[in-house]
């Protein structure tokens, strides 16, 4: 399904199927996609701001030149799923699964990740200042060079976690 460019915001898109479709530069502002099956989409400069994706399967999907300002994922699967260089400011990513995904570089600030799932992800290099991760899972995850200054970190598995070169305040351990 081809709806590359189309503006599609405001809509009520709850649960719908839209797995590998191509939204390429569309507009989603403000669109409620709860629930919705966007698995392995290609989202490549599209505008999520301030659109729910509460319980979204977005496993695998293109997500390159985002704009994810306000944008609720609550609850999202965003496995395997390249976040690269993304700046997800004022994002709410609580409870999200990124088993495998790849956030290198990508500008958490001060970003609610509590509960989150990064086993074996790739943080490295990510700005992770001030950000909530109470109750998240790191196994495995690479934090080499990220920021985690002011990064609120309790009650999270660091279990087999890379932190080599990593800025932190202290482990609260």
């Amino acid at each position: 399904m081809n709806l590359e460019g189309m503006d599609l915001s405001l809509l009520n898109l709850t649960r719908v199927d839209f797995r590998k479709a191509s939204f390429k530069g569309a507009n989603f502002f403000r669109s409620d996609l709860e629930g919705a099956n966007l698995a392995e989409a290609n989202f490549e400069s599209a505008d999520f701001s301030k659109a729910n994706f509460k319980r979204a399967d977005l496993r695998r999907a293109v997500l390159k030149d985002v704009n994810f300002e306000g944008a609720n994922f609550e609850g999202a699967n965003l496995e395997e799923t390249d976040l690269a260089d993304q700046v997800m400011k004022n994002a709410d990513l609580s409870w999200v699964n990124f088993k495998g995904a790849n956030l290198s570089g990508a500008d958490l600030t001060g970003v609610d990740l509590s509960y989150s799932i990064f086993d074996g992800a790739n943080l490295e290099g990510t700005n992770l200042a001030r950000a909530d991760l109470t109750g998240a899972s790191l196994r495995n995850a690479n934090f080499n060079r990220a920021n985690l200054k002011g990064a609120h970190m309790f009650r999270v598995d660091f279990r087999q976690v890379d932190l080599t070169g990593a800025i932190i305040d202290e482990l609260p351990f």
